[in-house]
């Protein structure tokens, strides 16, 4: 018995696990984050309640910032800056911003004491037509997202545009590890050593 057992063990650690990884989509309240209004900055506060579970336990392997169906609202030169935020209220919350300039890289900004880290800075996003812009953090942003949840269990996005941008909605997708799920074969083989190790003990 102990050598069927030895080989159901053998076989279940041999055995490939399932790879895929999960994609959660969160979305801010509003959608459009009140279409990037040109003399507002934004930030967007993301916490385990927000997300639905423990953010310290959630092993993320790639995040992506999406705007969907973006335009200029004229055909004039703007820009759109986006940080990652070391934490912020949760939810959506908008401040006046009358200068020019990426706000969260102002000495505005820097007197909170709360840490940023530049993600991606848009240019001259045309008036026509709509497009959907996507971005993947890198490396680098990705170590001090992972910093920032562990430092309270939450982080944030902070927007701030120069220029009033019309869209569909902003969205944050997410790709997690989930625990791993032995794919069909292994679960074959467990059926089968189990079956063997049944009818040994009937013999017995």
């Amino acid at each position: 018995m102990k050598t069927g057992l030895t080989l159901i063990v053998l076989a279940i650690l041999s055995a490939p696990l399932a790879a895929s990884g999960a994609v959660m989509t969160l979305t801010p309240s509003p959608a459009d984050l009140n279409d990037l209004d040109h003399y507002s900055y934004y930030t967007w506060g993301i916490n385990s309640t927000t997300v639905g579970q423990d953010l310290l336990g959630l092993p993320i392997t790639k995040a992506v910032l999406v705007f969907k169906n973006i335009t200029n609202w004229d055909s004039s030169p703007n820009d759109l800056w986006v940080d990652l935020l070391d934490t912020a209220p949760t939810g959506v919350r908008t401040g006046a911003d009358a200068a020019a300039g990426d706000y969260f890289t102002t000495s505005a900004y820097a007197a909170t004491g709360i840490a940023h880290t530049s993600l991606v800075h848009y240019t001259n996003i045309p008036y026509y037509p709509a497009s959907t812009l996507s971005y993947t953090f890198n490396d680098a942003q990705m170590s001090n997202l992972y910093k920032y949840i562990a430092n309270g269990k939450d982080f944030a996005i902070g927007f701030d545009p120069e220029c009033h941008y019309y869209n569909s909605g902003v969205e944050l997708q997410l790709t997690y590890c989930p625990t791993p799920v032995p794919e069909p074969a292994t679960l074959g083989l467990i059926a089968a050593g189990s079956l063997v190790l049944f009818r040994r003990r009937k013999l017995k």
